[in-house]
């Protein structure tokens, strides 16, 4: 299963980290470590999270990680991470069409 990142997803990682590192550096490498680690078990496993209830399409799937919702899409061959975001957070839907 290939694995590829959408440019929102990377760039809200890198936000998120960094306004962790601001206060504990060590904290924002444990909290990036244990993303990675979600996201290998969605590469491996990628029906394992749940369907995106705001779209119901079963491609479109989310895993938690801690306060924060990694939502993906996931083909045959391919798990693609759309986006980032904390589960306070509204689901922009625009960002499922890659217009984020």
């Amino acid at each position: 299963m290939k694995l590829e990142w959408s440019p929102l997803a990377f760039r809200r990682t890198h936000e998120i980290s960094e306004h962790i590192r601001q206060d504990n550096p060590a904290a924002a490498e444990a909290w990036l470590q244990g993303l990675f680690r979600v996201i290998d078990r969605v590469v491996s496993f990628p029906d394992s999270g749940r369907v995106l209830l705001e779209v119901g399409k079963p491609e479109i799937r989310e895993m938690l990680y801690g306060e924060f919702r990694i939502v993906y899409r996931r083909t045959a061959k391919r798990v693609s991470i759309i986006t980032i975001r904390h589960g306070r957070q509204l689901m922009d839907l625009g960002e499922l069409k890659g217009r984020s």
